[in-house]
């Protein structure tokens, strides 16, 4: 969730109202080139792969190939143009690629 999602809500909401809050945390590490390969890489060069912007085979490493693909989608969404995987584009490619695979849930 957002910060404008969490503003959103705020006048729909009474003071003191429990909430639960589920799904994935976003604890991930910002991903740019000269971190170390991982599978968090290797993903976002996948999504970034059936979107159409990556062309390399997914091995894991932010090459300046990787941080390219990103630049241009971060483009492609309005984000900030940086290169790096931080949660605002790593969320967006989330949803990104739930779209284009058709699975979007209302």
């Amino acid at each position: 969730m957002l910060n404008s999602h969490i503003e959103e809500l705020f006048d729909h909401v009474q003071l003191n109202t429990p909430i639960l809050i589920t799904g994935p945390a976003a604890a991930g590490r910002m991903l740019q080139p000269g971190v170390l390969p991982g599978r968090d890489i290797q993903r976002v060069q996948a999504i970034l792969h059936t979107l159409q912007l990556f062309s390399g085979h997914p091995d894991g490493r932010y090459t300046p190939t990787t941080a390219a693909a990103v630049a241009a989608f971060q483009k492609l969404e309005g984000l900030n143009i940086s290169g790096q995987v931080c949660p605002y584009t790593y969320e967006a490619l989330e949803k990104s690629y739930d779209i284009a695979l058709g699975a979007v849930r209302p």
